[in-house]
């Protein structure tokens, strides 16, 4: 147990003079709290958001993303502007049945009626309005009538049909509003400021009224009301309605997770490997040179396209494949060149003639040799593996379910970037570079004070 407590105490004095040393770079200070932050973020996006339920939520399953604007810039751009743009409001009976009156009429039969209300506050014309209906019923289909109140007192007959189940009436695809509205859209006509110039919205009270029948005893209907903003959440939104934030988050999680583990695996494989033969020599120091200078000839790139469409489209399977064609390369003959010097040294000598043997001298007498070159390397690694990755994906060769930069980046440039929103294609450059600067300042930090320490 005193032993233990030595082990602690002196871990700890490491790691405040490994700081107290780092604090003299401020530029590597900053770079840890950037790499730190993503981490950070990446690991409570995981526990938050798991893999079983980002992936349909993604994907879009069961209108998931149907309440959002499309291609909504994010929320705090409203921060630098005197004329705000609408946000997004939402009215349900569901969450609010108060809102909801069902009674009998004189001929018996069921009736309901609705007012969904909200204050609408901006000068700006929302994006959409939608109406979603959730019926139940058997085998009659509930009848309404729908009226839209202005803060004007103007009473708007609306559409009036059977609602049928889990329907989307939107305003700006309703044939019936299009029509009745034909000189202008009836987004327009209903927020519209009376002789105010285009665009320009009349704030106040709004209500939509809903009236109508229910035709069985057991049946119910309940709506939402969704009237769309122009702005939305951190990230904004694509022209598919997705949250942006959810392909920043993951997609950020997903680089990491393959750049760090490609980093490390590939470092410690290609060191070891080199130990291996600057050690043992012979028939497997000469394997070793044979499989590094064939595998320096082969393109990682064109390989893994290969393998991804002739093999397997898993995560595992495309950052197994990187880290193999990885390890067998110039780096294994510039650590085995190192470990040629230090196996001469008196130090290991002794060791050898105390009997230690071949496997302890590797791990215990050259492998922590060249750890001051080792970190800092495989710190500068990881961007590069998480552009690779980026690229993976840009390519189109990465796991088809998960959201990631690249695949952010290509949606992005496929839709035609002139006319549309720029922070589309910004965001997820803005993520890859904050990732490329964070590893590089710690890396290079590291490689000074390892030269600090040999004098050089």
């Amino acid at each position: 147990m005193k032993h233990f407590g030595h082990d602690i105490t002196g871990a700890t004095h490491s790691v405040v003079d490994f700081f107290q040393s780092l604090s003299r770079y401020p530029s590597a200070l900053a770079g840890l709290a950037i790499i730190l932050i993503l981490i950070i973020v990446s690991i409570g996006t995981m526990i938050k958001i798991p893999y079983s339920r980002v992936i349909p939520l993604w994907r879009g399953d069961n209108q998931a993303w149907i309440a959002n604007p499309i291609e909504a810039q994010p929320a705090w751009t409203n921060l630098f502007r005197k004329d705000k743009l609408p946000e997004t409001i939402q009215v349900s009976s569901q969450d609010n049945p108060a809102l909801k009156e069902i009674g009998v009429d004189a001929s018996g039969n069921k009736t309901l009626s609705m007012t969904l209300a909200f204050d609408y506050e901006y000068d700006t014309l929302p994006q959409d309005v939608l109406v979603k209906f959730d019926t139940i019923t058997k085998n009659l289909q509930p009848f309404v009538s729908m009226r839209w109140v202005t803060p004007d007192g103007r009473i708007i007959q609306l559409n009036h049909f059977a609602v049928t189940q889990d329907m989307l009436d939107f305003f700006s695809q309703d044939y019936y509003l299009t029509t009745k509205f034909y000189d202008t859209t009836p987004v327009e006509a209903l927020f519209g400021k009376p002789g105010g110039a285009p665009g320009e919205a009349l704030p106040g009270h709004y209500e939509l009224r809903m009236n109508g029948f229910l035709f069985e005893p057991d049946s119910n209907l309940d709506t939402r009301l969704v009237v769309y903003g122009r702005v939305y959440g951190l990230a904004g939104t694509d022209g598919q309605r997705k949250d942006l934030l959810l392909v920043l988050l993951w997609g950020t999680a997903v680089a990491l997770s393959f750049g760090i583990l490609a980093a490390v695996g590939t470092t410690l494989c290609s060191v070891t490997l080199a130990a291996m033969g600057a050690w043992f020599g012979g028939w497997v120091d000469g394997l070793i040179h044979r499989i590094s200078e064939v595998n320096m000839v082969l393109p990682i790139l064109p390989t893994s396209l290969m393998i991804f469409y002739l093999y397997s489209k898993s995560f595992w399977v495309l950052l197994g494949v990187t880290v193999g064609l990885s390890i067998f390369g110039n780096s294994i003959k510039n650590y085995r060149a190192m470990f040629m010097q230090i196996k001469t040294h008196p130090y290991v000598e002794t060791a050898v003639s105390y009997g230690s043997s071949n496997w302890r001298v590797i791990l215990k007498y050259l492998l922590p040799r060249v750890q001051g070159v080792l970190i800092p390397q495989l710190i500068i690694l990881v961007p590069s593996y998480v552009f690779f990755e980026a690229t993976l994906s840009f390519l189109g060769v990465s796991d088809p379910l998960l959201p990631t930069l690249g695949k952010q980046l290509l949606a992005a440039l496929n839709s035609g970037m002139y006319g549309r929103p720029v922070y589309l294609l910004l965001e997820p450059i803005l993520m890859l570079v904050l990732i490329s600067i964070g590893f590089p300042l710690v890396g290079f930090a590291l490689e000074r004070l390892y030269h600090e320490k040999l004098g050089v």
